[in-house]
């Protein structure tokens, strides 16, 4: 469901966000309940079977997701945001007289609400991967966010061989190590609201991908179970960061007619990512070790920055 649910809340936050600063703030805060959700959500399944039954906890879980729906339902439907060019807002918000405003209809496309609706699957998915074709700055960041993704998926496989095999905490570790992770996400989609209001966004999602990896090359030399807690938590906070900030710059440079279907592409391309990271990791493990394999995915990072920053 997250792959029709994410995309939809990035392409809905411009439209029913009055400034750039409350969109920045917006995702910010999208990203702290998603750190408090990966941290709560163990914790309250937990808690349900020690009196209930598994079906219980999957009953639960849809009752949070009606709750949710109908939370949304109430949302009033957006007029839409004046396009901001790209060239202007690749790595800056827009101008004080370029701020979008709510009602208008300027998307840079003649065609109406009823023939977008009428727009067949295909010819979205087209148009989806010609908007990365033709702007590079918003493929730079879907390149960035699936590489995210990738790091992600191997760090998934990866809470359970260093728990079982290198910090000795068994399968009760592992848990906590998501819990590390859950909480250092909260405070990083926290220290995004200090993002609001600049202009550049790039310095912010790079700093926050070399943390990621400069804290996962870290835990690959540790054997502290504490210290290995603290490293994940500070991943979480570089990983809120990056997807508050590239979430937020693609929300920038992508016209609204194309964004939703933009970010549905990365969504998939994100899920994709997600499988060959845990994929990844059985094969470096066989080659190296698990904590070789882990300052391997740690580099990952911060090399696809140096790359894209030459």
């Amino acid at each position: 469901l997250l792959t029709l649910t994410r995309p939809t809340q990035g392409a809905l936050l411009p439209a029913i966000s009055r400034t750039p600063e409350e969109l920045t703030a917006a995702n910010g805060l999208a990203g702290s309940m998603e750190g408090l959700g990966t941290l709560l959500g163990p914790l309250a399944a937990a808690a349900i079977l020690v009196v209930a039954t598994p079906g219980s906890v999957f009953l639960a879980g849809a009752i949070a997701a009606v709750i949710g729906a109908l939370l949304v339902m109430r949302l009033p439907r957006p007029g839409g945001w004046t396009t901001i060019e790209p060239a202007a807002a690749s790595v800056h918000a827009p101008e004080p007289g370029q701020v979008p405003e709510r009602g208008s209809t300027d998307r840079g496309e003649d065609e109406d609400a009823g023939s977008l609706e009428a727009e067949s699957g295909r010819r979205r998915i087209v148009r989806g991967l010609r908007t990365l074709a033709t702007n590079p700055d918003a493929a730079l960041v879907v390149g960035l966010l699936s590489v995210r993704q990738l790091v992600l998926g191997a760090l998934d496989v990866l809470y359970v061989l260093l728990a079982m095999e290198v910090l000795g905490t068994g399968e009760p570790g592992a848990g906590v190590l998501n819990a590390a992770m859950g909480l250092g996400a909260i405070a990083g989609g926290a220290l995004t609201f200090t993002l609001a209001g600049r202009r550049r966004l790039a310095p912010a999602l790079a700093g926050g991908a070399i943390a990621v990896g400069f804290a996962i090359v870290l835990l690959g030399g540790t054997s502290n179970a504490t210290a290995a807690a603290m490293l994940l938590a500070v991943t979480g906070m570089g990983f809120a960061v990056v997807d508050v900030t590239g979430l937020t710059m693609l929300q920038r440079v992508a016209q609204d007619r194309a964004l939703a279907r933009l970010l549905g592409g990365l969504e998939g391309m994100g899920m994709a990512a997600l499988a060959v990271g845990s994929i990844l990791v059985p094969v470096l493990v066989g080659l190296w070790s698990i904590q070789a394999a882990v300052v391997a995915i740690g580099l990952v990072f911060p090399a696809a920055i140096g790359v894209t920053w030459i």
